[in-house]
C-alpha cells in the first residue's frame, strides 16, 4: 500500500538492515505500521468477534477471487507458465514409491497450512451453541478453503509467470514487480487495494491464529495475573522475536516451515482426540483442569504425565 502512493519508498529510506536478515529498512517499516495497526483490534472480546471475521472473511475470498479473473483474462497467447506443465517427470528418488512419497509430502505440505488452525479451532469452537455448529465449521471449511486457496494459488503463479519471466507465489511480491513493470495510476490504484485487501486477511489471521489463541494459553496457565486482553497483547509485544518476516522470504522457506509445523502438531493433535474419545469417553473435570496440586486427577506423577511426551516419541518416530 505505501508503495502505491510511492513506488520509489526504498530508495528514500536508507537501509540500515543487514542483508541476511532478510528485510530492508523500508519493509520493516511497514511491518512496524502494521504491528501497531493491529493492536486495537485486540480489544474486540472474543464472543464478539465473529462479524469481524465476517468483514475480513468476504473481503479475502472476493480479493482473491478477482485476483484469479484478473490473472486468468489478462494471460492472453503467452498461456501458462511450466507451472502447470503437465510433461513434467517425476524426479527420481531411487525408491519405487517415489510418487507416493512425493504425494505424502504435499499432503504434510497442506495440513502444516492449516495445523495451527485446527489445533487452536478449540479456542473458539467452545464457544459454539451446539456441537453441530462445530462440526460442521471444521468438516466443511478446512478441506474447502484449503484446496480453493492452493488452486488459486497455482493458477495465478501460472498465469502471470510467462509475462513476468518467473513464477512467483508470494502476491505481495506480483505486486511489487506489477509496480516495476508499470507504475500507471491505474496500476497504482490496483496495488493500493490489493495491499488493503491482504492487509485485512492477516489481520484477521493474527487475531484469530496468533494473538487471541495465544492469550488464551497464557491466560490457561496464569489465570491469577493474565486475562485473554493481556495474553494477547502480551504475544503481540513478543512477536517480533520469532524474526516472522523471514518465514516468507522465500517460497522454499515458507513451505519448510509449514511442513514442520504439522511435524510437531500432528503428534499433539492425535494425542489430544486419542485422549479425549478413547481414554476420557468424551468426559473432562474442567474444575480440576484448574488445581495445581495432587487432588486433581490430572496431577499425575507430580504434575507430569509421563505417557504424554513418550506418545509423541513414538509418533515422531513413525512419521
Amino acid at each position: 500500500m505505501l508503495l502505491s502512493w510511492d513506488p520509489n519508498l526504498e530508495q528514500h529510506i536508507p537501509n540500515r538492515i543487514p542483508t541476511e536478515t532478510g528485510m530492508t529498512s523500508a519493509q520493516f517499516l511497514a511491518y512496524f505500521v502494521f504491528c501497531i495497526m493491529s493492536l486495537p483490534a485486540l480489544l474486540i472480546r472474543v464472543h464478539r468477534i465473529q462479524r469481524f471475521f465476517y468483514i475480513t472473511s468476504t473481503i479475502t475470498l472476493t480479493f482473491f477471487i478477482v485476483l484469479l479473473i484478473w490473472a486468468l483474462a489478462t494471460m492472453g497467447s503467452e498461456g501458462f507458465g511450466d507451472t502447470l506443465n503437465s510433461g513434467s517427470s517425476i524426479p527420481v528418488s531411487g525408491s519405487p514409491y517415489r510418487t507416493t512419497w512425493l504425494m505424502i509430502y504435499g499432503i504434510m505440505s497442506t495440513i502444516g497450512s492449516i495445523a495451527a488452525g485446527i489445533l487452536n479451532q478449540n479456542d473458539y469452537a467452545r464457544f459454539s451453541a451446539h456441537s453441530r455448529h462445530a462440526i460442521w465449521g471444521q468438516a466443511v471449511a478446512f478441506p474447502l478453503y484449503s484446496i480453493f486457496a492452493s488452486v488459486i494459488g497455482i493458477l495465478v503463479t501460472a498465469g502471470t509467470q510467462n509475462r513476468l519471466g518467473e513464477p512467483i507465489w508470494n502476491p505481495p511480491t506480483l505486486f511489487v514487480r506489477l509496480l516495476e513493470i508499470n507504475n500507471s495510476a491505474g496500476t497504482r490504484a490496483a496495488v493500493f487495494f490489493a495491499g488493503l485487501a491482504l492487509a485485512v486477511s492477516q489481520l484477521g489471521s493474527n487475531i484469530s491464529g496468533n494473538a487471541l489463541s495465544g492469550g488464551l494459553d497464557l491466560a490457561s496457565v496464569f489465570p491469577k495475573y493474565i486475562n485473554l486482553r493481556r495474553g494477547a497483547y502480551i504475544v503481540a509485544i513478543l512477536s517480533p522475536v520469532v524474526n516472522p518476516w523471514r518465514l516468507v522470504n522465500t517460497a522454499t522457506t515458507f513451505l519448510t516451515v509449514l511442513s514442520g509445523y504439522s511435524v510437531f502438531l500432528a503428534p499433539m493433535t492425535g494425542i489430544m482426540a486419542s485422549y479425549y474419545v478413547i481414554v476420557s469417553r468424551s468426559k473432562i473435570n474442567v474444575d480440576d483442569l484448574y488445581v495445581g496440586d495432587s487432588s486433581s486427577i490430572y496431577w499425575y506423577t507430580k504434575g507430569i504425565n509421563w505417557r504424554a511426551p513418550l506418545a509423541v516419541s513414538i509418533q515422531h518416530f513413525q512419521l
